[in-house]
């Protein structure tokens, strides 16, 4: 080869890789380019993908979490004072029914109530017993009853009521009771504890020889009721023990606390509050006994 075709091919040569080095350098850049655009193209696709994922979890949150609109503000009745509910009591008490199965005043009881109630009642009828009962609602005054006209040996349940009735017609000093402040007051005062805490059959019969059955008529005057005391014990109709213990109630808690026998009607209330503890024990202890 002579010099001249050896610098023609040289020459041949560097024009042939500058060429492929283009070609080389704008393969790379659309490539750079392509791979570029498709990267932008798989961001923008990922991200459009990934928009109504998130959406989705945004509607999948508020799903899982409602959004809970504010409640309304419950109602709420007062109770009415007890110098409305003590009058309510007695006048629905008055309104019963004394020889109905199940008999109501001052509450309208529904079909399912009724049946539930009727049930029970039936059972015990049909094991041999009389059932006689009345419950007295001392928020509202209203009162349910079964066979409450029904005169039923009172046991010891008269014992409360006749006690109150000593203090509330002023056959004893339920203040000077109360303190002990005398010797005689201090007898009344363990007379009164024994038969409420443990109902004491001789407590309550000593108090009885003492006072009688005339404080307790006096006290029962206006309410309404049809039978009284008879002897210690008696048979008084469940209404008309309903009436004691509504009157009891409105005795110990309807006064002002600036009422001159205030004291004592504190702690009576607070005899009978023991008394009721003392006889569950007692009842449970002769249950087992049985």
């Amino acid at each position: 080869m002579t010099d001249v075709q050896l610098d023609n091919a040289i020459v041949r040569h560097a024009q042939s890789a500058s060429r492929w080095k283009t070609v080389c350098f704008s393969a790379l850049l659309v490539a750079a380019l392509s791979a570029a655009s498709m990267g932008v193209a798989a961001h923008q696709t990922s991200a459009s993908a990934a928009a109504p994922a998130a959406s989705a979890t945004a509607t999948m949150q508020s799903q899982a979490q409602p959004t809970v609109s504010p409640s309304p503000t419950p109602t709420i009745t007062p109770t009415p004072p007890l110098a409305q509910v003590v009058p309510a009591a007695f006048a629905n008490l008055n309104q019963l029914d004394g020889l109905s199965t199940l008999a109501s005043a001052g509450v309208e009881l529904n079909e399912m109530q009724r049946s539930q109630l009727m049930e029970r009642i039936e059972d015990f009828r049909a094991q041999g017993y009389q059932a006689s009962f009345v419950v007295v609602d001392m928020r509202t005054g209203a009162a349910i009853a079964s066979y409450g006209g029904m005169p039923m040996y009172t046991a010891s349940s008269i014992k409360a009521p006749y006690i109150v009735s000593l203090a509330q017609t002023g056959a004893l000093d339920i203040n000077a009771v109360a303190t002990s402040a005398t010797a005689d007051a201090a007898g009344l005062n363990q007379l009164i504890t024994q038969t409420l805490q443990v109902s004491d059959n001789d407590t309550y019969e000593a108090l009885y020889k003492r006072f009688g059955a005339a404080p307790t008529m006096q006290w029962l005057a206006g309410t309404g009721a049809t039978t009284g005391l008879n002897g210690y014990y008696g048979d008084v109709t469940a209404i008309d023990l309903a009436r004691m213990w509504v009157n009891s109630y409105d005795y110990l808690f309807g006064a002002s606390a600036d009422a001159a026998d205030a004291q004592g009607r504190t702690w009576l209330a607070q005899q009978m509050r023991r008394g009721a503890h003392g006889s569950r024990s007692r009842c449970a202890a002769r249950s087992t006994r049985r």
